[in-house]
């Protein structure tokens, strides 16, 4: 837990920072919006996301995600859904003239996914992340990379269950070829691992991406391609995110 505590000791430096300056006007700006994905290894998942200056260069971010796959709160001992929950906050900094925006993240996850338990229980897990969007120009990239790592092992039965750990990135070099159109390639791997053994790659997904932009910030994304990784993955994959910011 003493991650849990060092989060909001932060949290609360960072706000008390920005409580004594909020006379500076650039402390104003913020972003809240929501991020709709469909795809068929982790299923339907919203994700609410946002953040809020606390310096002239530096954010507080924060995002949320809903996990709607039955199968990560499998097997139903009780009368909850056991639904998997993850939360994050982090900072957020412009970088080489406005062109990066670099943004590492800790967050906790909420269920019994990793921790392998009956029950579901709060902070379960823990994520750091890192997020990179680098737009220089006419260049349009993601980066993503995160591990999740359980906190508590709550496994009752060790012959069916286990606490489980996995590794999650994805690389999405692209090209704006007008002021509404991306194209890109999208490469996105998972290692995963269960209990005491080695995380191995679980799939390697690689296939063009195509990215409409509506009024300047409403995005659409279509994802698909082969799995260059066999094994307990389907040959192919596909994604839609739809991203709905409101600010």
């Amino acid at each position: 837990m003493k991650y849990l505590y060092v989060t909001f000791i932060a949290l609360f430096l960072s706000l008390n920072t920005n409580a004594q300056e909020d006379s500076i006007s650039d402390f104003q700006r913020s972003s809240f919006g929501l991020s709709l994905t469909q795809e068929n290894a982790f299923g339907f998942y919203p994700v609410i996301y946002g953040s809020f200056g606390i310096s002239p260069t530096l954010d507080l971010t924060f995002y949320g995600v809903m996990w709607t796959n039955p199968s990560f709160g499998l097997p139903q001992t009780t009368f909850s859904s056991d639904l998997w929950l993850e939360n994050s906050f982090g900072l957020g900094f412009h970088a080489f003239g406005g062109s990066w925006y670099i943004n590492p993240s800790l967050g906790f996850t909420h269920g019994k996914f990793l921790s392998g338990g009956d029950q579901s229980v709060a902070f379960e897990g823990i994520v750091p992340s890192l997020s990179l969007y680098i737009n220089p120009g006419k260049m349009d990239m993601e980066v993503f990379l995160s591990l999740y790592q359980h906190l508590r092992d709550e496994v009752t039965d060790p012959l069916n269950r286990s606490t489980a750990d996995f590794l999650f990135y994805w690389l999405t070099p692209g090209y704006w070829v007008g002021k509404r159109i991306s194209l890109g390639i999208h490469y996105e791997g998972l290692f995963l691992k269960f209990g005491e053994g080695d995380l191995e790659s679980s799939y390697q997904w690689l296939g063009p991406y195509i990215k409409f932009r509506i009024m300047e910030k409403y995005d659409f994304r279509f994802i698909a391609g082969p799995n260059l990784k066999k094994g307990v993955y389907s040959d192919q994959f596909y994604k839609l995110t739809v991203n709905i910011p409101f600010e």
